[in-house]
């Protein structure tokens, strides 16, 4: 790896680690969190798709797993193995399990990075030792559970993540956006904007940076795509880049619908999320 490109890499693990700490520390925030380490510089590259063949089920645990393909997500309080939940959601479980599945995939690919990014963060002094350590403690726990998947599990993680899409699940759409390389097939492309939009609104702002970057080749216009990035750079904790420098200039009167159709979004999400303390 060059000198520039290790540069680039542990800067982004950096940035993408200090969102994961910001949220870590705030009630229901780890999930959402992880994933804005997979749109950071110097992310892996995800796994091709595999076949829609449902895997093998073991015969140990199998009964336990069909006994809560009916529990929805719920079946994880039962169940604290991953890779069974994962098993659950290939082997006829709901669009609930198989978002559940995707984003417990997502998660565990980016346990490595978080890991050294703490270390580093707490070593050059540049985070509380005592956060430090509770995010590494909790991203040990996780890698722990991460171990039970297998990499036909993780190569499924486009198709958990569409089925997931397909029933209306919350927070898979950046998991789906990543599977496919940000460039899904014509007939995925609207449900992809729907279920990034979706989030975006739900409190999430990375799905909306990736909107910014990526919205008008989902089929945005230029302003709307813009207004997401602003809407991104007002939210998100930790600001990563929303634009690749090619993006053509807009007129005065264009930024200004823009930072309209901003305001308006992050009013909105303001009002139905106020700030923990707010």
């Amino acid at each position: 790896m060059s000198l520039a490109r290790r540069t680039a890499f542990v800067a982004g693990s950096l940035i993408a680690a200090a969102a994961i700490a910001y949220v870590w520390t705030r009630p229901a925030g780890g999930e959402r969190a992880m994933l804005a380490a997979r749109t950071a510089p110097g992310a892996a590259e995800p796994a091709p798709a595999a076949s829609g063949i449902p895997i093998a089920m073991p015969a140990a645990g199998a009964s336990a797993v069909r006994a809560s393909a009916s529990d929805g997500v719920g079946a994880e309080a039962a169940i604290a193995d991953y890779g069974q939940l994962v098993l659950a959601a290939l082997n006829g479980g709901t669009a609930q399990q198989a978002g559940r599945a995707a984003q417990l995939i997502s998660n565990c690919s980016v346990v490595d990075i978080t890991r050294f990014s703490i270390e580093a963060l707490k070593s050059a002094g540049q985070m509380d030792e005592r956060i430090a350590n509770r995010v590494i403690d909790e991203t040990d726990q996780r890698g722990r559970r991460c171990q039970s998947l297998t990499d036909d599990m993780k190569a499924r993680t486009k198709e958990l993540a569409e089925r997931a899409i397909a029933g209306g699940v919350k927070g898979v759409g950046i998991i789906y956006a990543e599977a496919v390389r940000f460039d899904p097939p014509e007939s995925m492309r609207q449900p992809l904007v729907n279920a990034l939009r979706g989030d975006f609104l739900d409190g999430d702002p990375y799905s909306a940076r990736v909107l910014g970057l990526r919205g008008q080749a989902l089929g945005l216009s230029k302003v709307e795509a813009h207004a997401y990035g602003i809407a991104y750079e007002t939210l998100a904790p930790i600001i990563l880049p929303t634009s690749d420098g090619n993006d053509p200039p807009l007129t005065d009167q264009e930024e200004r619908e823009a930072a309209a159709l901003a305001a308006a979004w992050v009013g909105q999400i303001r009002k139905a999320h106020p700030p923990a303390g707010g």
